[in-house]
């Protein structure tokens, strides 16, 4: 009788250890199955943008030139492209501008939608999303409003007599003088000494509203004695001009109020030439994220700190490093923790005002909170069949545990 209870149980080992064997082999499928489309996502190829370019109509005419078509996908912005004197944006040629739609693997086959000046407008034909796609497109609506800008200079503002290794700042005075509020961006350049129109600041305006002016200033160290012509221009939207003297003769000149461009076009220059605000009006305790676009106008690879500044006081930073031409963003949230009102910059450029309010503190929603949470407690009962979420296979494994522990089991007895 001991005998044949030790031979049974001797078989009841054997199986016991061909099926641990069997699990093994089964979890490292599993896990391989796992794995591989990981490593399959790892090695694929990044997506590359999207293009598009075409006619744009507006009740039936050409748009004029300076109408800003933009592209969404999803609901995010993606790109934008002005329309030229023909009413063209973009064109199909290799090399020529076209409106570049960035994505992922996750944004393929996603419907991709236009505004023209900020209104959705119809297009044909209708677009989805794909990696590297070429199209042509037109896009017509009806009663959208112009959109018009004008520069100028403002001279009392600018200082332009310096004397070598000084820095000059020329203020440049932006008024929407159209029927829209679109972005738009204004370039500084220099011509003379080093400089052969080379852009030296960059900035581009979010949020102005028609009837609305704001200045801009530029400032930019000069070293060498002469006259320098300093150009703002208005993208698509005309350009004023002012000169800069360096003389050893002239009077100190203030401070700029933001950091200068660098006196030689081939060294880094990084400016922080856009910054926005998720949000204008949060609640105490809430947060909110604002993002600063990061441009090299410079020739040579440089590294700057950008700050998050809150009423002028730096309450963040991030250390950027770009190659010449090179463009990146960085952004960074922060907490309200008082009620009030708040100027946000990125980088010495502003995002905008954040009105910070005292929530409304209705007791009745802390019950409405209570059942919330029962439900919650409900909602485990949910996690038994939450096979969606588990690890694919081991399901399948548990189960066959069971069944040869189970085997194993009456074997034994």
């Amino acid at each position: 009788m001991t005998q044949h209870m030790i031979r049974r149980r001797g078989r009841s080992g054997r199986l016991l250890a061909t099926s641990l064997a069997l699990i093994v082999l089964l979890s490292a499928a599993g896990a391989g199955a796992i794995a591989a489309p990981a490593l399959a996502q790892d090695d694929e190829p990044p997506a590359l943008p999207a293009a598009y370019y075409g006619e744009v109509l507006i009740d039936g005419e050409p748009a004029p030139e300076g109408t800003l078509v933009t592209a969404y996908v999803g609901g995010e912005k993606r790109g934008s492209i002005s329309v030229g004197a023909d009413g063209q944006f973009g064109r199909p040629a290799i090399g020529e501008e076209k409106l570049e739609v960035p994505g992922d693997s996750e944004d393929a086959s996603e419907p991709v939608t236009f505004r023209v000046n900020g209104q959705t407008v119809d297009a044909e034909p209708a677009v989805t999303w794909a990696s590297s796609d070429l199209q042509e497109v037109t896009l017509s609506g009806s009663d959208i409003g112009e959109r018009s800008y004008q520069v100028s200079i403002d001279d009392e503002e600018s200082t332009t007599e310096i004397q070598p290794n000084d820095s000059a700042t020329v203020a440049a005075v932006v008024e929407n003088t159209g029927e829209v509020t679109t972005p738009t961006t204004v370039e500084f350049s220099l011509d003379g000494g080093d400089f052969d129109g080379d852009v030296v600041g960059k900035r581009t305006i979010e949020g102005l509203a028609p009837g609305e002016t704001t200045t801009i200033p530029f400032a930019v160290r000069l070293d060498d004695e002469g006259e320098y012509e300093a150009t703002v221009d208005l993208i698509d939207f005309g350009s004023a001009t002012t000169t800069i003297t360096v003389d050893e003769d002239a009077g100190s000149a203030p401070g700029p109020s933001l950091p200068p461009a660098p006196s030689d076009p081939s060294e880094p220059n990084l400016q922080v030439t856009a910054a926005t605000l998720s949000d204008s009006t949060v609640a105490v305790g809430a947060s909110v994220t604002a993002e600063g676009t990061i441009e090299n106008l410079g020739e040579a690879e440089g590294t700057a700190t950008v700050s998050l500044a809150i009423d002028g006081e730096a309450v963040a930073s991030e250390e950027v490093t770009l190659k010449g031409g090179a463009t990146t963003a960085v952004s960074f949230e922060h907490t309200f923790e008082e009620a009030g009102t708040y100027e946000v910059s990125v980088g010495g450029t502003t995002a905008g005002t954040v009105t910070v309010e005292e929530p409304s503190g209705d007791g009745e929603d802390g019950e409405d909170g209570t059942d919330d949470g029962e439900d919650g407690e409900d909602g485990t009962d949910g996690a038994d069949g939450g096979d969606d979420d588990s690890i694919p296979g081991f399901g399948a494994i548990a189960a066959l545990i069971a069944t040869l522990a189970l085997a194993g089991r009456r074997i034994v007895n």
